[in-house]
């Protein structure tokens, strides 16, 4: 669903997200993820979250506990989403 008000992906931006709705999740590992924009339309700096991580409680949109107790902050996780990319590439 478009929010009002928001940009249309473009085609790279598309692509981007496409790749990191196949990744797991950049706090715990889990399949099954939701892309998590930390500024809204800024796609290249989302990252791959479940449900649990992104809207939990204990998630992004929460208390952050999750996110607290695996030691990983806002650059860590766009780290983590970046370099799974050249992993891929280079396997």
């Amino acid at each position: 669903m478009q929010s009002k008000g928001k940009a249309r992906q473009t085609a790279s931006e598309s692509a981007w997200v496409g790749f990191l709705s196949e990744q797991p999740c950049v706090v715990c590992g889990a399949h099954g993820v939701e892309i998590h924009e930390f500024e809204q339309g800024q796609w290249f700096t989302a990252v791959p979250c479940c449900p649990e991580c992104h809207r939990g409680h204990h998630g992004w949109h929460g208390d952050r506990l999750r996110w607290k107790l695996a030691r990983i902050d806002k650059d860590e996780a766009i780290n983590r989403a970046v370099g799974r990319v050249f992993s891929e590439v280079r396997a």
